[in-house]
């Protein structure tokens, strides 16, 4: 009963598709007396909403796990001394301190010799790279070396983890391009469903 409710809650809020064949499939083999069915029909549609609700349950800790990383914070060289300000505040042409083990808080050019970074965190590479001066550092990444200084690129929402995290929040937002096709095609099928229950019904009833 409580699987019906969910299933007409959907539908009630717009999200047709699968789910209504399913309820028209149970709802038949109830009325036919094929219990045995319609059993099978609630565990599948019950089974994959479990499988549905852990890849959003996964997604979600991924997702805060990115917002986590994010900077919150960058050291500001102003003549001889260094400054902590908020992100928000970074500035184009800013020149920023990376201590060893901080994240680099936005996109920039690296001053200085050189600069070990582990870039794991936006491209994957496992091993930290040697960047040398005048080479990019990407926001996301994180100072696996000693500490160095870059000139800010680029504004902290328009840098390159700033990106990332946004397009993993739209990407948990929205339906993926599988499951809107599934459900389009599920309403195109479903009057073809119903001739074909009613085609058998109808021969069942003549066999009797």
């Amino acid at each position: 009963m409580s699987l019906a409710v969910s299933i007409l809650r959907d539908l009630l809020a717009g999200r047709a598709g699968v789910d209504a064949i399913a309820l028209l499939s149970m709802s038949a083999a109830l009325a036919l007396g094929e219990t045995l069915a319609a059993v099978t029909v609630a565990v599948m549609y019950a089974g994959g909403g479990v499988i549905e609700d852990l890849a959003v349950g996964r997604t979600e800790r991924d997702l805060r796990a990115s917002i986590d990383r994010a900077p919150r914070s960058a050291h500001r060289r102003v003549a001889d001394a260094i400054e902590d300000i908020a992100i928000e505040n970074v500035a184009v042409g800013d020149i920023l301190l990376v201590r060893a083990g901080e994240g680099v808080p936005v996109d920039g050019r690296i001053i200085g010799p050189s600069a070990l970074l582990d870039e794991s965190a936006v491209t994957g590479e496992p091993l930290p790279v040697a960047r040398r001066s005048g080479e990019a550092a990407s926001s996301g990444t994180v100072n696996a070396g000693e500490t160095f200084e870059m000139q800010a690129a680029a504004a902290p929402g328009d840098s390159t983890y700033a990106g990332i995290v946004g397009l993993v929040t739209t990407a948990q937002i929205a339906k993926s391009p599988f499951i809107r096709m599934a459900d389009r095609y599920a309403l195109l099928l479903l009057p073809v469903t119903l001739l074909a229950a009613g085609v058998a019904c109808s021969c069942r009833t003549r066999s009797h």
